[in-house]
């Protein structure tokens, strides 16, 4: 089952970039780690990162890399992961690899804001996933806006303010809305053919990517990039692949219960 989430290694994550290239979606790679407890983790997860940044090149992909801060030591050392941090951001500048932070668990929302926040006023270009479920989100688009931050809206893969399905929809819709109010380019990461439809009624294709998981949605990554919108998808790789696949089929175990299915 992990096979359908997740490349094996950076190279297969790379070549896989490559044929999502070929077809006109662009991929944000992601080596998995998450939740370091030690400087030895920290410095793996900042190598493995490093390591996709100069694969990226190499390759001529078209991609980014996506970064979680609890894996460079947010969950045990503030000042470790902002050091660290900013070195990854200067190590992609120079290979002009744009940095895309991950949103991890509520616990981690300010300060991953204020890091990110931070980073993009040393002039890195940066995007940032906030939660649809989360009740501050309103606010921290506008302040990630502000700073020149591109922004992905996304539902939330830990726990949330709300699991409202219905709720989720419409908050997902309102923030959605607020980023492209701001100005500027934005993204929004949804399997939800609702929210998918109502986001190609309501937005231009010049204002919006669309972001979806490998793994997932297929058919619609296919026909949205053949129609000529923006279309992005995440590549994980790697090892340490429980906690992530954990979170994809629960996800999928919750749609069930709900009586929905992904878009296809």
């Amino acid at each position: 089952m992990e096979r359908r989430w997740i490349c094996r290694d950076l190279t297969e994550a790379v070549a896989r970039c490559r044929t999502r290239n070929g077809i006109g979606i662009r991929c944000s790679l992601h080596p998995l780690a998450e939740y370091a407890g030690e400087r030895g983790q920290v410095d793996t997860a900042y190598g493995a990162y490093l390591g996709a940044i100069e694969a990226i090149e190499e390759g001529g992909a078209n991609a980014s890399i996506a970064v979680k801060l609890s894996a460079l030591g947010l969950a045990f050392d503030d000042g470790l992961c902002r050091s660290i941090f900013a070195s990854l951001l200067r190590k992609a500048r120079e290979h002009e690899v744009v940095v895309e932070v991950d949103m991890e668990g509520r616990d981690m929302v300010a300060r991953t804001l204020s890091i990110t926040r931070a980073s993009a006023r040393e002039g890195h270009p940066l995007t940032l996933s906030l939660q649809a479920y989360l009740d501050r989100t309103e606010e921290d688009i506008s302040a990630a806006i502000s700073e020149g931050i591109a922004v992905r809206v996304v539902k939330g893969a830990y726990l949330g303010d709300t699991a409202d399905f219905r709720k989720i929809q419409e908050r997902f819709k309102g923030y959605a809305e607020t980023a492209a109010s701001l100005g500027g380019r934005f993204l929004i990461g949804t399997h939800d053919p609702d929210l998918i439809s109502w986001a190609e009624q309501r937005f231009s294709r010049q204002e919006l990517e669309f972001g979806f998981l490998m793994g997932l949605a297929d058919e619609t990554k296919r026909r949205l990039a053949k129609e000529g919108w923006q279309v992005a998808e995440y590549v994980p790789y790697g090892e340490a692949a429980d906690a992530y696949t954990y979170r994809r089929e629960r996800y999928l175990d919750d749609l069930i219960a709900a009586g929905r299915s992904p878009a296809p």
